[in-house]
């Protein structure tokens, strides 16, 4: 079996500029924008991940079946990562991603493999998605090239106008 990826989300979407720009707005999203980056990476290596998330469950839209999200709760992140590698199949089983000295520092001492949160970034971003002339990654939703002709768009908005009527009655 093959170690997975223990990362901490914040330290990773915080490299991200078209994911940090948006955190202070729509949380959820970032967590689904950043689970989906990783999400391609694990799938195209054949790996999975958990990005460790600090605070409580909220709500991330998407489907992510070789990246599991694990939210710290009342803990930090870095408290539940030390904690998973603190267990004693820990160097099999992870391979940390983090810019915590402490917690890179605990992970060598138990000898589990470890990567810069900077590194990671490159990782999963190299090649795999579209960036604009400023390094951002555009979003996945801003990739898709679908022409939708205006004879469309007025169906769609007359349909959405008439629904719109019918669910205020």
């Amino acid at each position: 079996m093959s170690p997975n990826w223990l990362i901490d989300a914040y330290n990773l979407m915080h490299l991200i500029p078209s994911i940090a720009d948006h955190l202070d707005h729509n949380r959820g999203e970032c967590y689904g924008l950043l689970a989906g980056l990783v999400e391609d990476y694990c799938k195209k290596n054949g790996t999975r991940a958990r990005l460790v998330i600090d605070g409580y469950p909220q709500a991330v839209n998407g489907h992510f079946p070789h990246v599991s999200l694990s939210y710290s709760k009342s803990k930090t992140a870095d408290e539940y990562i030390y904690k998973q590698i603190q267990k004693g199949n820990a160097a099999r089983q992870w391979i940390v991603v983090s810019n915590d000295r402490e917690i890179l520092d605990e992970a060598r001492k138990q000898g589990i493999q470890t990567v810069q949160s900077s590194q990671f970034k490159q990782q999963i971003t190299a090649k795999k998605r579209k960036t604009s002339s400023d390094g951002h990654i555009k979003p996945i939703e801003k990739q898709a090239d679908v022409k939708v002709s205006d004879k469309e768009v007025e169906r769609m908005l007359k349909f959405y106008k008439l629904r719109d009527k019918f669910d205020d009655e």
